[in-house]
């Protein structure tokens, strides 16, 4: 399918915003509200200072119905592992400019670190890419909001909702960045994720939909006592229509990490219902919440920094 490329220009919205096409203006207004309420009932008793709304950035696009949902999109967040998708990307880049395909290394780090969410390959590629590549990508791919840790803990990259739409919207597009064979290529890889990481977006999809996810979750910057970073970014695509779903959250409420799955698929499952009304079968929430393989600090952030920050 082939998807255009605008997103709105106006990101600072203090409450969720949505505008489609004329004909779908209801559904537009609709979801707005559905979404204001999901957040809403974020709010949690256990910690009266958390507040959602200042914590808490939303991003969807859909081109079948005109539709563009935003909220705090703009508003920079730590990455944790969801820049492994930014990482691939930057590889393909950097392996089409050399006029070849992926060695059977790059191949093997690159299954590792979006299937498995491998912190190990993930640095590896970091490194092997480099920061120069990694920043050509994001020139190329116009992600102006996405800002590289400088000194290698790639989970402390600030990324945006605007800029991962814009990351999935351009693997679901042929275009002037990746070749299709790229592109079809990382989506396989993220419909290829393990199931104890499929979490997150995908909730209330349709399950004739493929999906195709990277989550990232980690305490940050300190892994040692800050609150939990909890992110997860999705296409969906049917045929000739496919829309995303971005959901960044910080500074989540005990217990932290299955706070932040619920608070990303309470606004996922409104979203995936109002772009998909009446679908029959969809891939439920987590049942348990809980993720193997969390970030440890010799990979997300160098421990001779901790604390400087």
């Amino acid at each position: 399918p082939r998807f255009s490329a605008r997103l709105p220009k106006c990101a600072s919205a203090r409450v969720p915003r949505c505008n489609a096409a004329k004909a779908h203006q209801r559904t537009a207004r609709k979801l707005a509200r559905a979404i204001g309420a999901a957040l809403h009932s974020r709010f949690t008793s256990a910690d009266p200072s958390y507040n959602p709304f200042d914590d808490v950035s939303v991003a969807v696009s859909d081109d079948s119905l005109g539709l563009s949902c935003w909220f705090r999109t703009a508003s920079q967040n730590y990455s944790a592992s969801a820049v492994k998708a930014t990482i691939l990307a930057a590889l393909l880049l950097q392996a089409q400019d050399e006029h070849r395909s992926l060695d059977s290394w790059e191949k093997n780090e690159a299954w590792l670190m979006i299937t498995q969410s491998d912190n190990a390959a993930a640095s590896a590629l970091w490194a092997h890419v480099g920061m120069a590549g990694l920043q050509h990508f994001l020139s190329r791919a116009q992600m102006k909001q996405t800002v590289l840790n400088t000194w290698g803990a790639w989970g402390l990259t600030k990324i945006t909702a605007h800029d991962e739409t814009l990351l999935l919207r351009l693997l679901m597009s042929p275009g002037q960045v990746l070749t299709t064979p790229s592109r079809s290529y990382e989506l396989y890889l993220m419909n290829h994720v393990v199931s104890s990481e499929t979490w997150g977006v995908r909730a209330g999809s349709p399950k004739y939909f493929s999906w195709h996810i990277k989550n990232g979750w980690a305490q940050l910057p300190d892994p040692s006592s800050s609150p939990w970073v909890v992110n997860s970014i999705g296409c969906f695509i049917h045929k000739t229509s496919g829309y995303t779903i971005v959901v960044l959250t910080q500074d989540n409420p005990a217990p932290g990490l299955s706070y932040g799955i619920g608070t990303i698929e309470k606004i996922a499952g409104v979203i995936n219902r109002a772009v998909v009304p009446g679908a029959r079968s969809v891939w439920p929430k987590s049942a348990a919440p809980q993720v193997s393989g969390v970030p440890q600090a010799s990979d997300e952030v160098p421990p001779a920094r901790l604390g400087g920050r």
